[in-house]
């Protein structure tokens, strides 16, 4: 699937070529993605005349579903063939009768119980299957799941209320009490059980999976490229791709390692905001001559009121397993920060488990010049920030 965001406009607003108060609200279209290929089987009731119709319309290009004038919906149908009259999703069916009957539901499926209700009940799955296969049946085993599934009223415009069903992939077996033969299964398969059939609901098919045990193969992992050849075009493509992904790793790594940090006693939630609001200045300038950070410590220990509220806070490092004051902490983290040539960086801050992301020998990752500066940066603002939002939710008085 693929996700795209629009700009609501009128056809006055078009033509003025911007948003005004009365238009322009933003909404995003959730679609299915392109280059994606579905395969389907109609069945027809035997008609040779609709066989052919349906064959001749087969074969063309078309646009399916909304926005088809912004470009969505645009399909190519081929390979279009006639089956045989036997034909069933899940290959051939035994040709004997037999008593003992398993389905496997293919799609999930709606059902309702006799006070018309839908449920999830496998003996009101027994019910409509003994229903439409006329006959008596016993269940004997049952390997069911439930999900709540919804869906939208287009002449309403209004979503359909959620109603719990039968989830794709449940296994019951029966027993009935006369041998059904595999004309009348295959005849309950093409209808279908339960409501909404038409929107995909209610596949199912009988005697599908019969035997007693199961392998599960898994499949083989393709092979890591050793190369992406000599290109230096290729390579540096690459390399950027590489480095975006190590971007992304480490992002969500600060995350985690800053949850890991608990301040104890902090101070009152106006000095940390202060403090947090030099550090992300520090970050937006890139690089400065200052020490603004070791200039705010260093104002903190001249005033005695606020040095006591800073001295009495202590860090409880989970990442590192140790226990030291909030200004010794922050001083290591500036210390990172201003010596932008460390080895040890990364395990200075937690972030040591980040993998190196790569392909093949010549295309790596690589960090940037100020990446060191802006991690340790970044995790004092986000232990700040945290620090400061759990104060708040406290109720504490500054």
């Amino acid at each position: 699937r693929i996700i795209t965001i629009h700009t609501q406009r009128d056809l006055q607003e078009r033509n003025r070529g911007r948003a005004s108060s009365d238009s322009g609200a933003v909404y995003r279209y959730e679609a299915l993605a392109s280059g994606q290929q579905f395969g389907s089987a109609i069945i027809c009731d035997g008609d040779v005349a609709d066989v052919a119709l349906l064959l001749s319309l087969l074969k063309e290009e078309y646009t399916l579903g909304g926005a088809r004038t912004a470009g969505y919906g645009r399909v190519q149908i081929s390979g279009a063939t006639k089956a045989s009259a036997d034909w069933r999703e899940t290959g051939k069916m035994d040709a004997a009768a037999s008593k003992e009957i398993n389905v496997v539901l293919l799609s999930d499926t709606l059902i309702r119980n006799s006070a018309g209700q839908y449920t999830v009940d496998q003996s009101d799955l027994c019910a409509a299957l003994s229903s439409s296969l006329g006959a008596k049946l016993t269940m004997q085993k049952a390997f069911v799941d439930a999900q709540a599934v919804g869906g939208f009223n287009r002449k309403w415009g209004m979503p359909l209320p959620q109603a719990l069903a039968l989830k794709m992939g449940s296994v019951v077996s029966f027993k009935a009490d006369v041998a059904i033969s595999a004309e009348q299964l295959m005849a309950a398969e093409q209808m279908g059980i339960g409501e909404r059939r038409a929107e995909g609901f209610g596949r199912i098919a009988f005697n599908w999976l019969d035997a007693d045990q199961y392998n599960i193969e898994k499949l083989p992992s393709p092979p890591s490229p050793t190369s992406i050849g000599d290109d230096p075009l290729s390579i540096a493509a690459a390399q950027r791709i590489m480095t975006r992904m190590l971007d992304q790793r480490l992002e969500k790594a600060l995350i985690a390692r800053a949850g890991s940090v608990e301040i104890k006693a902090p101070p009152a939630r106006s000095q940390l905001s202060r403090l947090r609001n030099i550090v992300l200045n520090e970050l937006r300038e890139q690089a400065s001559s200052k020490n603004r950070i070791d200039e705010f410590l260093e104002k903190v220990k001249s005033r005695k009121s606020t040095r006591e509220q800073w001295e009495r806070a202590r860090v409880n490092d989970g990442a590192l397993s140790q226990k030291v004051k909030l200004i010794e902490w922050l001083a290591d983290m500036n210390k990172i920060a201003r010596q932008p040539d460390m080895s040890d960086w990364q395990s200075t801050l937690g972030l040591a488990d980040t993998h190196m992301p790569r392909i093949g020998t010549n295309a790596t990752a690589k960090f940037n010049s100020g990446t060191q500066r802006e991690m340790a940066l970044r995790l004092i603002a986000e232990v700040l920030k945290r620090a400061a939002k759990s104060e708040g939710q406290n109720g504490t008085q500054e």
